[in-house]
């Protein structure tokens, strides 16, 4: 046998080691079955308003007739029986094809992650093409050329967001508003092209579900530079806020890593954009909230995949000593991933976040960990969580070398340090989400509760107020129905994107590139069990908010939309950016075309 079959061997036979180590890891959620949770389905029945359809008006239908009557291809759009009784619809539209399961139909796009607001569509537009939406988006600016009424467009990927924007917005008299789905038919791959020998790319469209195209690139060898931690989310849609994920730690924003995009802009004109090419819509549109174009196709960096990652958890007492550490491993150079989250003070939680769920990796810290459960001044536990990608054990040695000697005098409590190693593929571990919290979530009830989350973005020297004031004095059930809190930080230095939102610097451009500059973004999980809980979240989120004067927010969350202001968004962009980011709206969006959902 030759020397490469006998090491394919070899990695196959490690492969099938590892899965049967992590696999007591998943076991409690071998009968999840995602079809039977997922809350567009049939038996979900989420609260809806249906405003937009019973209180719209002539001239708001004359608009949607406008639409009808001129464009070809009628089986694109999925109408509201209610309106369609309301039109002068030719026949083939009111095919039973059209309104076929139509309650679930609009039910689906009044939903999304956060189950706290629901409008439903009076119209949706599902394309077949970046050609079917530069159409649609000509006639609509014909239309707002010579109409009092506009009709606007909103965004939705797989609603992966919890506060509605990914839905359309309030009910106006004075706008005519269509729910375009980018996830249904834009969901194509193309091959993978070589940049290097360390590099390579590929085109994809932007409705395509980041689970389906991690699992693609992975059987070719290669691996996106930065994903999101959960992968039931588009690519459009991702870019369009910037996404974050345990890779940010060292590589900053997916969005980073984008070469080229198409888009189509607020004329309607299918373009290519790249730093060097239409840059005013490339800079505007990453991170740019879906105000300034619309992403049809991604041209994404690709890096060649290592298959194995091994991922260090250590729990800390105090988050100083724990981000005293993590800059430590931040200043080496070596390809590592971080992620914080705090841990309720619970036997039940530190087994599942720190030890994986698997009791014989518990068996040397019974008595600590009997110990630290005593102390009744903590709510909670910080975890630090590093992983390492490798292809073979000799690969990851120096590694491991360099984090146990950064933390072999780091002790937990009276001298325990307490701390877990577990090694897996690179696949299972990127979708960890998928295969083990969003079945946990399931399990205990908490996947199609309201989700009133806040990330907040805070600037270093806020940590410790920002730890003292609000952070110790959670408690786990009554603040967040015992939903998580991760805790993230962000090396300014990887952040170039003009509308990523980050806390102010008081250093210049230059000086924070050169300097060691941090913030953190912290993901208030929140899980809400009644109304009245959502309505403590919610004003909870705010108290926080306004809490810190220099601070910004990830904006897949923000307050009440009646509670968020245009001060609120001057906040989280600076006034600088902000007057550029309006600016910019004027110009890229001159007719109107795409809705502020989130008030900006």
């Amino acid at each position: 046998m030759s020397e490469g079959n006998n090491n394919n061997k070899k990695e196959e036979e490690q492969h099938q080691q590892i899965k049967e180590l992590i696999q007591c890891a998943f076991d409690p959620y071998n009968e999840y079955d995602e079809s039977k949770i997922n809350p567009f389905i049939k038996d979900y029945q989420p609260i809806i308003s249906k405003e937009n359809i019973s209180l719209l008006n002539n001239l708001q239908l004359n608009a949607l007739q406008y639409i009808i009557d001129n464009f070809k291809n009628f089986k694109l759009f999925k109408i509201h029986n209610e309106i369609l009784n309301r039109l002068q619809i030719i026949t083939d539209i009111k095919e039973e094809e059209q309104i076929e399961n139509e309650e679930l139909l609009f039910r689906k796009y009044a939903e999304d992650y956060g189950h706290v607001i629901h409008q439903i569509p009076v119209i949706v537009f599902i394309p077949e093409s970046s050609i079917d939406i530069s159409n649609l988006i000509k006639l609509i600016v014909k239309w707002n050329k010579n109409n009092e009424i506009k009709i606007q467009i909103v965004l939705r990927g797989s609603g992966g967001n919890v506060c509605g924007a990914s839905q359309i917005g309030e009910f106006n008299e004075k706008t005519l508003q269509i729910l375009i789905d980018m996830s249904s038919k834009l969901n194509k791959l193309s091959e993978i092209k070589t940049i290097d020998n360390n590099f390579s790319s590929i085109w994809t469209d932007a409705g395509v579900l980041y689970d389906k195209f991690v699992k693609f690139c992975n059987e070719q060898n290669f691996r996106p530079i930065v994903i999101p931690d959960y992968l039931k989310l588009t690519i459009g849609g991702v870019l369009s806020i910037g996404g974050l994920g345990s890779d940010t730690f060292k590589k900053g924003l997916c969005a980073e890593h984008i070469l080229e995009m198409e888009i189509i802009n607020g004329e309607g004109e299918i373009l290519i954009c790249s730093p060097f090419l239409n840059e005013i819509y490339f800079n505007s549109i990453l991170c740019g909230l879906g105000q300034f174009g619309i992403i049809t196709k991604v041209n994404m960096k690709l890096e060649k995949l290592l298959k194995f990652t091994k991922v260090f958890h250590y729990l800390f007492l105090e988050n100083n000593k724990m981000f005293k550490k993590i800059k430590e491993i931040y200043k080496k150079d070596i390809d590592i991933t971080c992620q914080t989250f705090m841990v309720p003070r619970n036997l039940i939680f530190i087994k599942n976040w720190v030890f994986f769920g698997i009791d014989h990796l518990m068996e040397n810290y019974q008595n600590c960990l009997q110990k630290i459960l005593e102390l009744e001044e903590y709510n909670y536990f910080h975890m630090l969580e590093f992983s390492v990608r490798y292809n073979n054990e000799n690969e990851i040695q120096n590694i491991k070398e360099i984090i146990n000697k950064i933390f072999e005098n780091e002790m937990t409590f009276e001298n325990t340090q307490m701390k877990c190693e577990l090694e897996m593929t690179t696949l299972d571990w990127d979708n960890r989400v998928g295969k083990t919290s969003v079945p946990a979530l399931v399990q205990f009830g908490n996947w199609l509760v309201p989700h009133v989350w806040l990330n907040i973005i805070i600037p270093d020297n806020e940590l410790d107020n920002f730890t003292n004031n609000i952070l110790k004095k959670l408690n786990p059930q009554r603040d967040l129905g015992f939903g998580h809190i991760g805790f993230n930080p962000l090396n300014y230095k990887h952040f170039n994107l003009p509308y990523f939102g980050l806390p102010q610097l008081t250093t210049s451009k230059e000086q924070t590139k050169e300097e060691d500059n941090w913030c953190y973004i912290i993901v208030f999980g929140r899980d809400a069990f009644s109304k009245e809980q959502v309505d403590l979240h919610f004003e909870q989120n705010e108290k926080i908010w306004r809490s810190v004067e220099n601070a910004s927010i990830y904006p897949t969350s923000i307050l009440r939309r009646e509670h968020w202001k245009e001060e609120d968004w001057k906040k989280h962009f600076g006034e600088e950016i902000y007057r550029d980011f309006k600016e910019k709206k004027l110009i890229l969006d001159p007719y109107e075309i795409f809705v502020n959902v989130r008030g900006l």
